[in-house]
């Protein structure tokens, strides 16, 4: 378990930073160990297409329905006065995020290569432990039972 000042510390690091620096490492990474787990070739290389389609296609979404519903997306914002449950919120409780992981599993996949999995693993255990929870925290108090039966219904990622 991390300290609080290490997690404050994390917190002030946006997201999508995050993620362009766990890709910037996944390549670095294939280039200085790869580790081959196998040729990606044509069906590779879609899914990996695929996965990061996926990716941004669900945080392009998400971030649409933020602007219309007036929510700032910034994990750290205290000035929502509501939460969403419609949209990629009905799947999941996290599509930023789930997107996010996406778009790191279709590097990885893409790349054929084992530390840019690890890369996508590190960014999913980073926001599973540090972003989720303090923003759960936040919701909870800020929308009680309401938040609590969202969250009883609908899963953190799938």
């Amino acid at each position: 378990m991390m300290s609080e000042s290490t997690g404050a510390r994390i917190l002030r690091v946006k997201p999508p930073v995050w993620l362009l620096g766990c890709a910037v490492a996944a390549i670095v990474l294939h280039v200085l160990a790869p580790i081959r787990l196998f040729t990606p070739g044509a069906i590779g290389y879609g899914a990996a297409a695929a996965l990061a389609a996926f990716g941004i296609g669900v945080n392009l979404w998400t971030d649409r329905l933020f602007k219309l519903k007036g929510v700032d997306v910034l994990p750290t914002s205290t000035a929502n006065r509501e939460f969403i449950t419609s949209g990629p919120f009905r799947f999941t409780r996290n599509p930023m995020y789930l997107g996010m992981v996406a778009v790191l599993v279709g590097i990885a996949v893409a790349l054929g290569t084992l530390l840019p999995f690890l890369c996508a693993a590190c960014f999913l255990v980073l926001v599973n432990a540090t972003y989720i929870p303090h923003e759960e925290r936040k919701l909870a108090a800020q929308f009680g039972d309401a938040f609590a039966a969202y969250a009883q219904r609908t899963r953190r990622w799938l």
